[in-house]
């Protein structure tokens, strides 16, 4: 992120017509308050990409400062000349020849074009239309660099305006010297193979979560599990039929990110399923297709495949209320937050907490279950801006791994981080610090250890937000030193982030 002098200076400067690079060429056709809205969207892009060299950071600071000023200088000049002035002109040009036109055209066939036509030829009209191009300009970049959130507006008014309020106050607590500390989570969506559950209980050789994580010592197990869940006999299940090769296939190469080539093997094994009039192999190879469509993000494909699923599982007798249907209806409501069409996954969520909310306690399965859907709506109330009922749907889901994988597990380790970078989102710095110590703790007792450097980081970015910087440096270079040591670049990079961000706050 761009320091907020450095871009905050540039603006100023054009605004008072002090030119470096490139003088525009057309000045002063519309009104000040249209440039002025252009001028502050471009800023606060400016201020929000990473559009500065990563190797400016080790500039001294008023090098680095002075490199990261003309660049903003150069495309504030640049945009403003070569976009908005043109566009702004071309528009006040375009209306009158536009009503004169028309009233051409109605002439020709003996009609009068009076009110409208002359409206047009307004000189106000034109500056209806310049303002109004400027402040879709100003909202688009507000949404785009999150300053907003216009999806918010299908809610209503009041969630919409409580998130900017809640925005704004954030905003102005870090204003003008601090431009905030960003603390990422481990990854913008938890892996599926991180989930504080596994399939193969519920929805055998789903591939959805674990299923297809296991040790290698436990493949045999996988195996003859899904050889059952197909319908052959445990006089068969050493030999393995076409079918069953051609998925563990499949499955293999979507692993390898070979996913034209799983795609391949699913349509065969869909075909083969069909042959063999096996329905339960059929309703596999449509749910792995499903996997697979989410996977690459083709998201009305997932959605179509997985409403077969849904309507072949219905079909076959089963209630709405068993675990397999619950977790289809997830993976929808999963599908419409991605398609941004909240209130559809919305309703989809909760349907889902209904469900399993009274048979949450009658299995593991089911406490696994229940324990994703409180994850998953966490991560969609966090999109939404609901920072305090995502944090309540967090805790639920940790304590219902914690119950089925144990608290020394890599996924209540990732829980606990969510919590932390959760907790301090909703301004409670010193949960958050205790949520991320007991991460670390956890990490230090499992198997893999690549995402603990990153956690560490995050740790030092909150330490450094309380004003602690030698301590928070202390986590930023063990976060650094870890993410070397298992080769995790994520973990490097917030470490890097992290020097700087103490740089910045000690004026190094």
């Amino acid at each position: 992120m761009a320091k907020f002098w450095s871009v905050f200076f540039a603006a100023l400067q054009y605004t008072f017509s002090i030119y470096v690079f490139k003088k525009p060429d057309l000045t002063g056709c519309g009104p000040l308050i249209s440039s002025l809205a252009v001028l502050l969207a471009l800023s606060l892009v400016l201020w929000s990409l990473p559009l500065y060299p990563r190797r400016l950071r080790k500039l001294v600071p008023g090098a680095n400062w002075f490199a990261q000023y003309l660049i903003a200088v150069f495309l504030i000049e640049y945009i403003m000349g070569c976009f908005w002035f043109p566009l702004e002109a071309a528009t006040l040009a375009f209306l009158p020849k536009l009503g004169a036109t028309f009233e051409d055209i109605l002439m020709h066939v003996g009609m009068g074009c009076h009110f409208p036509c002359d409206v047009l030829k307004t000189e106000g009209t034109g500056m209806f239309m310049s303002y109004l191009i400027s402040f879709l300009i100003l909202v688009a970049a507000l949404h785009a660099t999150r300053m907003i959130n216009l999806q918010l507006l299908s809610w209503g008014i009041r969630p919409f305006a409580n998130d900017v309020t809640r925005r704004v106050q954030k905003f102005s607590k870090n204003f003008p010297l601090n431009t905030g500390i960003r603390i990422p989570r481990l990854r913008p969506r938890r892996s599926r193979s991180e989930m504080c559950t596994t399939d193969e209980e519920f929805w055998p050789g789903d591939g959805e979560y674990e299923y297809w994580a296991y040790p290698k010592e436990t493949g045999f197990a996988v195996g003859l599990s899904l050889l059952s869940w197909l319908g052959f006999e445990k006089d068969d299940e050493e030999k393995e039929s076409e079918l069953i090769m051609t998925l563990k296939r499949a499955v293999l190469c979507t692993q390898r990110e070979q996913y034209e080539k799983a795609e391949q093997m699913l349509h065969l094994a869909l075909r083969l399923a069909q042959q063999q009039q096996n329905q339960q192999g059929v309703i596999y190879c449509y749910d792995l297709m499903a996997n697979l469509a989410l996977d690459t993000f083709q998201l009305d494909k997932a959605e179509k495949l997985f409403v077969s699923v849904l309507q072949l599982l219905l079909g076959g007798g089963l209630d709405q209320k068993d675990l397999k249907v619950i977790h289809i209806s997830l993976k929808l409501a999963r599908i419409s937050q991605l398609k941004a069409e909240i209130e559809k996954a919305d309703l989809g969520y909760k349907w889902c907490l209904e469900q399993i909310e009274t048979q949450k306690n009658d299995s593991v399965d089911a406490q696994m279950l229940y324990g994703v859907i409180q994850d998953w709506y966490s991560q969609f109330l966090l999109d939404v801006g609901d920072v305090k009922q995502a944090l309540i749907h967090l805790r639920e889901a940790y304590n219902a791994c914690k119950r089925t994988k144990g608290r020394n597990s890599e996924q209540s380790m990732l829980l606990l981080n969510d919590l932390g970078t959760t907790s301090f989102r909703a301004g409670d710095i010193d949960n958050a610090q205790g949520y991320l110590k007991e991460a670390i703790t956890v990490g230090r007792e499992v198997e893999d250890k690549s995402h603990l450097g990153v956690i560490h980081a995050n740790l030092g970015l909150i330490l450094l937000e309380k004003g602690v910087a030698k301590e928070a440096e202390k986590y930023c270079k063990e976060a650094w030193k870890l993410g070397k040591k298992f080769e995790n670049n994520e973990s490097v990079e917030q470490a890097n982030y992290c020097f700087d961000q103490i740089k910045l706050v000690l004026g190094k």
